[in-house]
């Protein structure tokens, strides 16, 4: 049976201290995340460019001994099989210093919004999640 209210979001009041301590909890635990995928970034980043450079003194030298006379080659020939595509990681720290800013000038105790602002500003449940972990997950392993 339809009620005709699906596609209506309720809006709620919430203390804004509470928010802004979950908020706060949530910024820190993003940044702390963040360094880490970077830190691992960094590390993949060194060892593929060490095995980018391998791969290109191999392919040089190939090159060179199979024609010492017809130097005739493009570098793209020596870069072929060198490949470094990576996606450096990504924070979204801004998001929540806007909202933490907000909340730490409002006047009001209680603050009323949806429950997707909920999900966002408690439970840590942004629109860019899903991307962020999938970017910054390859890094933060090991």
């Amino acid at each position: 049976m339809a009620t005709g209210m699906e596609g209506m979001e309720m809006t709620m009041s919430y203390p804004v201290a509470k928010v802004l301590t979950a908020l706060k909890k949530n910024r820190k635990q993003h940044a702390e995340d963040y360094e880490k995928a970077m830190k691992g970034y960094r590390k993949k980043r060194s060892e593929a460019l060490v095995e980018a450079g391998t791969k290109f003194l191999e392919n040089f030298q190939r090159v060179t001994d199979l024609d010492k006379k017809d130097a005739d080659f493009e570098l793209e020939d020596l870069l072929d099989d060198v490949e470094l595509q990576m996606s450096e990681p990504v924070e979204y720290l801004s998001h929540y210093d806007d909202y933490i800013e907000q909340l730490e000038m409002t006047s009001q105790e209680e603050i009323q919004f949806s429950r997707t602002m909920f999900k966002q500003l408690v439970q840590n449940e942004w629109e860019w999640v899903r991307s962020y972990n999938r970017t910054n997950s390859a890094y933060l392993a090991g």
